[in-house]
């Protein structure tokens, strides 16, 4: 009788522990994974679909949310799976940045920003993570921004690359910065009372580091850094009131636009050419651009209302380069008014990737097709636009 007895108790104990194992599992809403070089969505696309989409929500803690959620959704917007990925190097959010010279990668931009001695880049090929380590830097410097363009990579950091002592003035109450090549593991320090904008690509020209700045003036400027520690400053009475936005360059010629709509080439010599582009858009001023090839950058302009920018509206175009500058607006779909277009890349497909946020908690992925004439080749709902910082197209 008292073996039947604890037979019952013991079968009575693993029905418990089953049931509570499988209400877990059902309840669960998420799959977890450890470490965001272990997510590899390409093995956990559904097949039964054409077309999978991750969604990348990044840790957030002005949301309260510690941990990388990635939403796993069909070409109509419909849920798949949710993924919790927890990382202790604390991947909060990030801007993206393409460039042409490789497109197999994403280089990732972290804010705000910490002083670990490393970068990430982004896979499109196996759509996965890579942390890279600067292993050529021997104090914490930080990674504060790495848009760039070129053959090279580059980045700027939070502080010099120099000794402690030197990275605060306190007769002025300024830090120094650093520019670095990590192609060829060199360090260019940026003077004392200058900022570098963040908006801005880092370029390499002419043997020189090239970076858009402010001064402690407010004024705007050009800085140039080579490998001998000269630092030469290019502005002009006709651009020093507007932000300066380098956006790529050649054998010859720098080219980068102004907060204004001023396109603007600059030579070698440093003589240049200033053309604004959206004369007939006179109350709209830029806003970003995405460079999509050598000669054609996708440009976001904005007529902001002082009021609200609910009521702000958006043109978005095509700004050729070469023979002439010419702005194109893109009249394949109708932006919407009050929303805000986040540029993300152009995929190997030509492909390109916006997040449309309406501000109210809802917006689309739209996808844009660069072969055919900008036309839209999915308009896709989502949630939390402001919140999503990557999205991922995989194919079967």
């Amino acid at each position: 009788m008292k073996k039947y007895t604890k037979t019952l108790i013991l079968l009575s104990i693993l029905i418990i522990v089953f049931y509570l194992i499988f209400s877990i599992k059902k309840d669960n809403k998420f799959i977890e994974f450890n470490n965001i070089e272990n997510f590899k969505p390409n093995n956990l696309i559904d097949k039964s679909i054409q077309d999978n989409y991750f969604l990348y929500y990044p840790s957030d803690m002005r949301v309260s949310q510690s941990f990388i959620l990635i939403k796993q959704i069909d070409n109509k917007g419909n849920l798949i799976n949710s993924y919790k990925i927890f990382d202790d190097n604390n991947i909060n959010r990030f801007n993206i940045h393409p460039k042409i010279e490789d497109k197999e990668n994403l280089y990732l931009s972290f804010y705000p920003p910490s002083l670990n001695n490393t970068f990430y880049k982004f896979d499109l090929s196996n759509n996965t993570f890579n942390k890279i380590n600067l292993d050529y830097i021997n104090s914490n410097v930080g990674v504060e921004n790495i848009k760039h363009q070129g053959n090279d990579i580059l980045f700027s950091t939070m502080s010099e690359y120099t000794k402690e002592e030197e990275k605060y003035n306190t007769e002025n109450f300024s830090f120094k910065t650093s520019i670095s090549n990590f192609t060829t593991k060199q360090f260019y320090d940026l003077p004392y009372g200058y900022t570098i904008n963040l908006q801005s690509n880092l370029l390499n020209f002419n043997n020189n580091i090239v970076c858009s700045v402010i001064d402690e003036n407010n004024k705007n400027a050009l800085a140039f850094l080579n490998e001998s520690g000269n630092f030469k400053i290019f502005t002009s009475p006709e651009i020093e009131n507007e932000y300066l936005y380098l956006i790529s360059c050649d054998n010859d010629t720098l080219y980068l636009i102004t907060e204004n709509n001023k396109f603007i080439k600059l030579k070698k010599d440093l003589k240049y050419k200033i053309t604004e582009f959206n004369k007939n858009y006179p109350n709209y001023l830029y806003d970003s651009s995405l460079l999509l090839d050598e000669n054609n950058i996708l440009v976001s302009l904005v007529n902001s209302d002082k009021k609200s920018s609910k009521n702000n509206k958006t043109i978005l175009g095509i700004l050729t380069i070469k023979p002439t500058i010419q702005f194109t607006p893109i009249n394949t779909f109708e932006t919407s008014k009050g929303s805000i277009y986040k540029f993300q890349y152009m995929n190997k497909y030509n492909n390109i990737f916006i997040i449309e946020d309406k501000q109210n908690d809802k917006g689309n992925v739209i996808i844009l097709d660069y072969n055919n004439n900008f036309n839209i080749k999915n308009k896709i709902p989502i949630l939390y636009p402001h919140l999503l910082d990557l999205i991922v197209e995989i194919k079967n």
